[in-house]
């Protein structure tokens, strides 16, 4: 093999990369994760981890991830954490991983071939010190559809990308000391926060890196966050306004900061039905979102009757 990646001292067990897993009663999906890495070049192998965060799974996942260390060509790490959603579990990651770059990977997600090449390419060569974000489109698996940045390749704003590229989900990378900063706030009998939060947060302190590569394949689940979405939010309306409040403090196009205004007004009123401390809120952000709000927040409450009979 060549010798163009960085090699991990195996003594220090300092990797150059750390790749998390946040799961929870995912241990049929972990095999296919695991796949994907061993199948990446040999040599970036030696120099990461890959640290699972097992978010108090009541399946065989610590089963199926001590059957894994002991094949992987790689190093497994696992924490083991009580249930309290994936922004714990993300935050409890970003403090164990070791490495000074962290890419998430879920556990329905696995890498595509030569990923992480591309990766270190763009950690190695295409970022500076103060890049805190790196954004890869994913593939969807089974859509027919493939996403793209319309001007990729560059460090820029979180604020540009937010409001200069469509909006579509991405593979993550974050640099270790941009998310040990700002971690997740966690709001008591709330299991949920929308990594929104986490990026506007990083966005305001750290540049983005924007790029087409292709890293990883998703496969959404029937009982995973993106399909139940409007349940995870309404049962944490507070994260929800947490997330909307953050990014109305920046200075968003006019669409998008009044549906963000719209969201937070909507959330807003689930927190108080739900009688949950929310977020104390000027005249004008009233008279902006609270009015939209309310028509938001009686339809989730029309549509999640529904889906119940």
């Amino acid at each position: 093999m060549g010798n163009d990646f960085p090699i991990v001292d195996q003594v220090n067990l300092m990797p150059k990369l750390t790749i998390l897993t946040p799961t929870y009663n995912r241990a049929h999906l972990l095999d296919r994760v695991c796949t994907s890495i061993t199948l990446q070049h040999p040599d970036l192998l030696r120099a990461l981890e890959w640290l699972i965060v097992d978010d108090g799974s009541t399946d065989d996942t610590s089963i199926k991830i001590t059957q894994l260390s002991d094949t992987a060509p790689f190093r497994i790490r696992v924490l083991h954490i009580p249930h309290g959603g994936k922004h714990r579990a993300l935050n409890a990651g970003f403090v164990e991983a070791r490495a000074d770059w962290i890419t998430v990977i879920d556990s329905d997600d696995w890498f595509t071939e030569g990923a992480l090449s591309k990766l270190n390419h763009v950690t190695q060569n295409e970022t500076t010190d103060h890049v805190g974000i790196i954004f890869n489109p994913v593939t969807v698996w089974q859509r027919n559809k493939t996403y793209a940045f319309q001007t990729p390749d560059r460090i820029t704003t979180f604020l540009d990308r937010e409001n200069g590229e469509p909006a579509f989900d991405c593979t993550l990378t974050f640099r270790k000391e941009a998310v040990i900063a700002h971690a997740f706030p966690e709001i008591p009998s709330e299991q949920f926060l929308a990594e929104a939060w986490l990026l506007h947060e990083v966005g305001r302190h750290w540049d983005v890196y924007l790029s087409n590569k292709i890293l990883a394949c998703a496969q959404y689940q029937p009982d995973g966050l993106s399909a139940n979405i409007l349940e995870k939010r309404v049962t944490a309306p507070v994260g929800a306004c947490l997330a909307y409040s953050t990014a109305l403090k920046t200075p968003l196009r006019f669409w998008l900061y009044a549906r963000a205004a719209g969201n937070f007004g909507r959330f807003w009123w689930h927190a108080l039905l739900c009688k949950r401390t929310f977020i104390p809120i000027d005249s004008m952000t009233k008279l902006l979102c609270l009015g939209p709000g309310i028509c938001f927040a009686v339809i989730d409450w029309i549509t999640l009757r529904m889906r119940k009979r």
